[in-house]
């Protein structure tokens, strides 16, 4: 069903006032731009349903951020879909290492390395 121009408008102005919402109550947790923190996260997904989740992270000088999880879960989902359609299986247990740099204007990096951690291996199980 085709949106008129009064809800994508109304979506425009939700969205905006989200923003300012957002920045006028955690603003002092927000990311300095250009400038690198170092950290990890770690990120699943569901084997049987393409649930993808931030478990953990650490970032420092940088607790607790809606910036950061924003864009750590926007990460998640596109480092996962890379593998959509492929042979290889994209359910498992992930982690990312390196830096997280945020622009000015809102958009973000990971500079880094994401690894697939082999569960089964840690937990010393197997078949």
């Amino acid at each position: 069903m085709p949106h008129s121009g009064l809800q994508e408008a109304a979506y425009v102005a939700l969205g905006e006032y989200t923003a300012i919402v957002q920045a006028m109550t955690w603003g002092h947790l927000a990311p300095k731009p250009k400038k690198a923190y170092s950290g990890w996260f770690l990120f699943t997904e569901a084997a049987y349903g393409g649930a993808i989740e931030i478990i953990e992270s650490e970032f420092k000088d940088l607790p607790d951020s809606p910036w950061l999880y924003d864009d750590m879960a926007d990460y998640a989902v596109k480092f996962v879909e890379q593998f959509f359609n492929t042979e290889i299986d994209s359910a498992g247990l992930y982690i990312f290492e390196g830096f997280y740099i945020k622009s000015k204007n809102g958009n973000y990096k990971f500079s880094g390395e994401t690894k697939k951690i082999d569960i089964l291996s840690l937990l010393q199980y197997g078949h």
